[in-house]
């Protein structure tokens, strides 16, 4: 379990390495009864493999995190207060020119890579937007408010029930549908546009159908699959407050396990209604005897 964990977490940088010492945790805790010190040794091994990916970013860019967009991602829904001559008044993910003396063109790393092409393009790989990124983090980050938060988690959730059938790699197969399915932005052969700004779709269903029948099912689920469950709400969550403009795209990376759990939704609600089935005829026979 906690192999699959580590291996998901590389789908995605939003997938946060917090995660990874909450559910070595949380799996110690639940299975603390059964755990030998060879089996919590090898969790432990395996729920710590995202750290290789953020020592290569240290190593190779001296930045310890998933992502080194990470500042650029929160700036695009944090940034309220714009700063004469400071990059708050560019938009993140702007050309890199747009940035032109916000940072130091000296700094000994951009130094370091001036003679790698793949990091010096007109690209966002651009060693460059590292730099940017910190700074866009340095002036948001002291300014993120709890209120201002909760709007962008919500904006993020409505994004995440959206269809996310505008992604450019979907776009060869989706503009080929014609008549009332005809791709729009946001839209696809799951979803039907009734104005530009509002949809209906399956994902509205599914997801929040999944949740209900979780919290629910909460005590006949095994705790295996309680993790799963969590584990996804999880990274739900990242999806929709790290960069909410995309959380339906990111929804993608871990559909399938969405659909896997529709399909033994059927089982746990009939396990669920034998339970409060056989909760009131136990309570209707007793009744019955003390009458």
């Amino acid at each position: 379990m906690s192999l699959a964990i580590s291996i998901g977490s590389f789908i995605r940088p939003s997938w946060h390495l917090g995660l990874a010492l909450f559910w070595i945790f949380y799996m110690i805790w639940i299975w603390r009864n059964k755990l030998s010190k060879r089996i919590i040794a090898l969790g432990v091994v395996f729920l710590l493999l995202p750290v290789s990916l953020y020592a290569k970013n240290y190593i190779l860019f001296d930045s310890f995190t998933g992502s080194t967009w990470l500042g650029m991602n929160i700036a695009r829904f944090h940034t309220r207060n714009f700063v004469p001559g400071s990059l708050s008044l560019v938009r993140p993910f702007s050309k890199i020119s747009e940035y032109k003396g916000l940072y130091d063109e000296e700094n000994p790393l951009i130094h370091k890579y001036s003679n790698e092409p793949c990091l010096n393009g007109e690209d966002f790989q651009n060693i460059r937007y590292i730099f940017i990124s910190r700074a866009y983090y340095k002036q948001v980050a002291p300014k993120i408010s709890i209120r201002h938060s909760l709007a962008v988690l919500d904006f993020g959730v409505e994004k995440y029930l959206k269809s996310p059938g505008n992604y450019f790699l979907l776009k060869s197969f989706t503009e080929k549908i014609s008549g009332p399915w005809k791709i729009y932005p946001f839209t696809d052969l799951l979803s039907y546009s009734l104005s530009p700004d509002e949809e209906v779709n399956v994902y509205q269903f599914i997801y929040p159908f999944m949740i209900i029948v979780f919290l629910i099912s909460i005590p006949t689920l095994s705790k295996k699959i309680k993790l799963i469950f969590l584990h996804l709400l999880a990274l739900s969550f990242l999806y929709c407050f790290v960069d909410p403009n995309e959380s339906h795209r990111m929804r993608m990376e871990v559909e399938p396990i969405f659909y896997f759990c529709v399909l033994l939704s059927p089982f746990y609600v009939m396990r669920i209604w034998r339970q409060i089935e056989t909760k009131f005829v136990s309570r209707f026979a007793t009744s019955k005897k003390i009458r």
